[in-house]
């Protein structure tokens, strides 16, 4: 081309003309290649974060869904092991009430500065010799210890079965 520039020796104008042209399509088609690939660099990224955000919701879905099942399952599990401690608690109080029943021909406690006859006074004492309001309050704190101890077991079965789930 610079060939036929030199043909046309008054023409100098024409010559800028030409590389002004050169430059601006050149400078076009670097910015055109620039800007596409930004445009591709985005979209690029874009997907890849979509894609990251829609795994992550995946996972928080099946997370919140286990946890849901989780708690589902524990208080299953507390709630039949509180009606097993429930219905032992019945059976506990029925056996005090009923010893308490049987109780009935035991003596009462003398008064105070009186003596005990020959038959109750012994020089140890056995439950079987125990006046009437020592045994019927022996009998009830039993009852009572029985119940803190069945409120235990099922404190821990619950414990156990927590850390069961979550491992």
């Amino acid at each position: 081309m610079t060939w036929l520039l030199n043909l046309i020796p008054g023409f100098s104008f024409l010559r800028l003309a030409i590389a002004s042209v050169i430059v601006v399509a050149l400078s076009a088609g670097v910015w055109k290649i620039r800007h596409d690939g930004v445009v591709v660099g985005r979209l690029e990224v874009q997907t890849k974060w979509d894609a990251d955000r829609s795994q992550l919701a995946a996972q928080s879905y099946r997370l919140a869904e286990k946890m849901t099942r989780d708690t589902v399952d524990l208080q299953a599990k507390a709630d039949r092991a509180i009606e097993v401690k429930n219905d032992k608690i019945r059976a506990l109080n029925t056996a005090v009430a009923s010893v308490l029943a049987s109780l009935h021909d035991r003596p009462d406690r003398p008064a105070a500065g009186s003596t005990p006859d020959a038959a109750t006074a012994q020089s140890s004492c056995t439950g079987a010799s125990l006046y009437r309001p020592d045994a019927e309050f022996l009998i009830r704190e039993a009852g009572r210890a029985d119940v803190i101890r069945l409120d235990l077991l099922q404190c821990q079965s619950a414990y156990a079965a927590a850390q069961s789930t979550l491992r």
